[in-house]
C-alpha cells in the first residue's frame, strides 16, 4: 500500500512540475491559407458592399478584397489587365465562384498585393 502511495505521489509531482502550456499555432502563411488560384482578365470593378470591394474577371469569377484597398487594387490592375488571384473560394449565387483574395498579381507587369486571410467561418451552435 505504501508503494502505491509513493508511486502516486511521484506521478502527481511530475505532472505538477510540468505545467501544460497551450501552444497557439502561428497564423497561416498566404501560401498555406490559399486553396486555389484563378487567372483571368479584369472585366470590371464592382461597387463595394458590406465593407468589401470586388472585381469581375472575364472567366466569371468574382474577386473580393477589402474596401480600404480599392484604390490600391485599381492602381495595380486596370480593367483589361491579366491577373492571378490566390484566395479562398466559395460558391456564390448562380453557381459562380467568389474568391476572398489573399494575393492579387498583375501578370502583365508582375506587381502584386497581399491581404490578410479571411476570418474562419462561424462555428455551428452546440
Amino acid at each position: 500500500m505504501k508503494r502505491f502511495f509513493i508511486l502516486g505521489s511521484a506521478l502527481a509531482f511530475l505532472g505538477a512540475a510540468a505545467p501544460a502550456v497551450a501552444q497557439t499555432p502561428p497564423p497561416p502563411s498566404v501560401e498555406k491559407a490559399t486553396d486555389r488560384t484563378f487567372d483571368g482578365r479584369v472585366e470590371e470593378y464592382l461597387p463595394p458592399t458590406q465593407g468589401m470591394s470586388g472585381m469581375l474577371l472575364d472567366t466569371g469569377v468574382i474577386v473580393h478584397f477589402p474596401k480600404a484597398k480599392e484604390d490600391d487594387v485599381q492602381g495595380l490592375a486596370n480593367v483589361g489587365s491579366d491577373v492571378r488571384v490566390a484566395g479562398v473560394p466559395h460558391m456564390g449565387p448562380n453557381k459562380k465562384y467568389i474568391v476572398e483574395a489573399m494575393k492579387i498579381t498583375n501578370l502583365d507587369n508582375g506587381g502584386s498585393m497581399t491581404f490578410a486571410p479571411p476570418p474562419p467561418p462561424p462555428r455551428a451552435p452546440r
